[in-house]
Order: structure tokens, then sequence, then C-alpha cells
């Protein structure tokens, strides 16, 4: 029921689910990535070494020491306006970020869950082709952006070292509606309506961390534990929930907190390591 509902209702709904920014980026400000359809998917890495910037230009081996985190941005934003910037020295790594199609200067295609999902593969694609290593990949998805992160994470052919949630969403449906609306025995069904993320989380395999605020308007914060409880055993880990709301949960004044939340989630992911070798 819900899988056969999903393309009438995303097509249906389409312009107020997706709601791509004006572009503030040019052609040459990005590189590109090629889906399997054929789409051009825009991407860019966002460092502060300028010897990981030239490495990465020159497609050479990824070396740095550092954490790649594959970034998946919100909605009404694109490569340019995401604000991931603070990962740099909150998370201590470097970014891979890329724009959805119908985003940016990605192709200007019809966007949906699948073109959406295509995309994440062929940036994890990208990373195999930089030999990232696994241990050295974080999947990274922020209130949308948790859509593809979680459909890459539970792909078997992926090996990453841990995955991080901001604001996710545990189904397009919920996200809407409050429970009760309908009889809990068709609630799955809704679920799979669109966005599922409650059918990806129970085939994550490594650790899943998610930041949330307690205010969010736009994803109630009752999402968390309804993904944590569909996550395996081995991928659970306690959210940090922050006095925020949807926009504002990576605000300056939350940051602190969230370097140590993460500093604890790391070392919690080398001692429970699920990944495997990453070109096996």
């Amino acid at each position: 029921m819900g899988s056969a509902l999903r393309r009438p209702v995303e097509s249906a709904m389409h312009s107020s689910i997706y709601l791509p920014p004006k572009c503030h980026y040019t052609y040459n400000d990005c590189s590109f990535v090629h889906t399997r359809s054929g789409m051009d998917i825009a991407c860019k890495l966002l460092t502060n070494d300028a010897d990981v910037q030239r490495r990465w230009n020159a497609n050479e081996e990824y070396t740095d020491s550092r954490m790649l985190y594959l970034f998946s941005h919100g909605n009404a934003c694109d490569i340019s306006t995401c604000n991931i910037q603070w990962a740099l020295t909150v998370l201590d790594g470097n970014v891979l970020k890329w724009d959805y199609p119908g985003y940016g200067q990605s192709t200007d295609g019809y966007v949906c869950e699948q073109s959406i999902c295509d995309s994440i593969e062929a940036m994890y694609a990208l990373c195999r082709r930089m030999k990232v290593p696994a241990e050295k990949l974080v999947i990274v998805g922020q209130s949308l952006g948790s859509v593809p992160s979680l459909f890459l994470a539970s792909r078997c052919y992926v090996h990453a070292h841990a995955v991080l949630l901001i604001s996710p969403l545990a189904s397009a449906y919920r996200t809407i509606f409050s429970d009760g609306w309908v009889p809990e025995r068709l609630t799955k069904y809704m679920d799979g309506i669109l966005f599922d993320n409650l059918k990806h989380a129970s085939g994550v395999r490594v650790p899943v961390a998610i930041i949330h605020g307690l205010h969010d308007d736009v994803v109630n914060v009752s999402h968390v534990e309804l993904l944590i409880n569909n996550f395996p055993a081995h991928a659970r880990y306690p959210p940090l929930k922050l006095d925020a709301g949807h926009n504002d949960v990576v605000a300056s004044h939350h940051q602190e907190a969230i370097q140590a939340y993460f500093g604890r989630f790391i070392v919690h992911c080398k001692t429970n390591n699920t990944h495997m070798t990453p070109y096996d």
C-alpha cells in the first residue's frame, strides 16, 4: 500500500516537498559526479587544508588523518548556503557536500526520493575512487538529508565508520500527522508512502549519532526514539537533544556541546567497530 502510493503522492506534492533556492554559485565553483541514470550532481570539498584541497582536485588518494564527512543538506538550501562550515572545526574534519537533482548546479531534472538516493550512491562511488578509508568516512545527513544518508548506510556494499544525523525524520507521514491519525496497524503503510527512514534504519550497519532540537516544530523530537528503536542494537547510541528548534540546532552556542558529544561518539565507534575494509 505505502510503496504503491509513493509516486502519485510525491508527484502531487512535489512543489511543496522540494524547495530548491535560487542558485548562488557557478558551474566553475564545483565539480560533478555522474549517476547511473545520467544525471550530473554538483559537489564540493570543504577543507581548511590547502594540501588536502590540492590533492582532491588532482584526484589523488585521500590520505588525510582527519575524517571525511559526506554531507547531505536539508531542504531549501544548496551547497553554497547550507550551514556546514562549523564541522571543519567542531568535528575536526573535511566535508564533501553535494546538491540534489534540481538544486544548485546539479542536473535540472525531476527531483524525487529515488533520484536523491541514486545521487548519493554516485557520491559514495566518488569516495571509493578517491580511496577514502572506511575508518575515515562518516555519513552525515541533516533533515531531508537524513533520507539519502540512511539509505546509503543501509546498503550492504557500503563501508563507513559511522553515521551522524541532524534533525532527522522518521518518515514524511510522521512529519505531517501526529500519532493516532490512523490506526496503529496501518502506520507502517503510511510510513512507506514517502521518506521511510524507519525501513532503512533497520539495515544500518554502523553506529548512528543523532542531534535534535527539543523544540523542533518541523520534525518533532519524537522521531528520534522511533528511529533508534528501529536501529539494530550495534547501531544505537544515545542522542543529543538540545534546547533548540529545527534550524538553529547547530548554532554557535550549541557547538561546544556538539563537539563533546561527537568526541564521545567517535571513541564509542572505535571500540565498537563494525565497518569492513572499504575495497574488499
